[in-house]
Formats: structure tokens, C-alpha cells, sequence
């Protein structure tokens, strides 16, 4: 019960018609240095680019390698405990965020390395409804850098219009120091 996904390919990981509602999403696989299992090594979770549909839409409402989505950044396992993601044991990766959807909802994830994808395990747990309430907001994920940043410029996290909720922000930063990337505050505008 476990995949391969050969480098370039697009594994789906669910093709569901609704409406339903995601309440929870699990995933491992092998990590990236050479095992048992793959000699040559496996694709790192940045090189795995999870997306996400909702309805049949043509563009994905959720965009990020796997290691961003589980707030994992560089390439890095680590153990996240929080919410809506917990990274037990830096292998296990689980995201509590309830996703609706009123049509249909497909989830794939893109191997974007020269390795493959070794021994992924994944479960999806959904409800089945008999109406999803119109005024229910989508879930949307967005992965974006910027490198080298703009000096002086603001990092945009989110220019956005219309109804909805803000729930947060991972971000990664890597710098030339060795512990300290410069200042900068958060800024917020309505």
C-alpha cells in the first residue's frame, strides 16, 4: 500500500466529487539520503510539490512543495506541534486544516526531482455532505520567494480582496549570517 512516484510524475493522492469536507491529511515517505530501500536516495519533500483543486477549478487552490505545506523548510525534516500541522518524529506529516469543497476536490502531489519518490504512505480522511453553506470560505495555500530580497522593499506575504480569514504564515529565511537575518516588523493593512 505504498507508492513510487518516478521523477517527473503526478501521483493523486484523492479524486473526489462532493461536497465534503477534508478534516485531516497524513503522508510519509523515505527521506532523502541513500537507504536500504533506495540506494541513490529519494526525492527531499522540497522536490515534491503538493496542489490542490477544489470544484474542477483549472488553477490550484493550494500550491507548495510538501516541505513548506508541513512547515518544514530547506529540504530539513523537523518536528512541528501545532494546530492545524504536527510533523511527528520529523517523518510524519499531518494537516488538521477542514478543507471544504462543493463539487469535487482532486489532490496530487508533482515529483519534481531527478529521484524518485520512495515508499509514500498517505491517508485523507473526508466527510461526506449533503450541501456545503455558500457562504463557506475555500482553503488556499500559496508558496512563493523571493531571492535575493529587494533591500529596502517589504516582503509581500498576502495582497488580496474579498471575503475571507487569514490563519498565518510560514516563513523560512536563509541568510549569510550565521544566526541573524536583519530587521524587519510585520506589517498589516486593511
Amino acid at each position: 500500500d505504498n507508492f513510487r512516484v518516478p521523477p517527473g510524475a503526478t501521483h493523486v493522492l484523492m479524486d473526489r466529487d462532493g461536497p465534503g469536507v477534508i478534516t485531516h491529511m497524513w503522508m510519509t515517505f523515505l527521506g532523502p539520503e541513500p537507504q536500504d530501500w533506495a540506494k541513490s536516495g529519494s526525492a527531499n519533500h522540497q522536490e515534491m510539490l503538493l496542489r490542490i483543486y477544489w470544484d474542477h477549478s483549472p488553477r490550484p487552490a493550494v500550491e507548495a512543495p510538501v516541505g513548506d505545506f508541513f512547515a518544514n523548510a530547506f529540504g530539513r525534516r523537523s518536528s512541528v506541534i501545532s494546530l492545524p500541522v504536527l510533523v511527528e518524529d520529523a517523518d510524519s506529516y499531518n494537516c488538521f486544516w477542514n478543507m471544504p469543497f462543493r463539487k469535487h476536490a482532486r489532490i496530487e502531489i508533482v515529483n519534481q526531482s531527478e529521484k524518485p519518490i520512495n515508499l509514500l504512505y498517505y491517508n485523507i480522511d473526508w466527510i461526506k455532505k449533503p450541501a456545503v453553506p455558500a457562504d463557506q470560505p475555500y482553503f488556499y495555500a500559496q508558496y512563493r520567494q523571493e531571492y535575493p530580497a529587494q533591500s529596502g522593499k517589504d516582503y509581500v506575504i498576502l495582497d488580496t480582496k474579498g471575503k475571507g480569514h487569514y490563519v498565518g504564515t510560514v516563513l523560512s529565511v536563509r541568510t549569510r549570517s550565521p544566526s541573524w537575518f536583519g530587521e524587519g516588523d510585520e506589517k498589516i493593512y486593511v
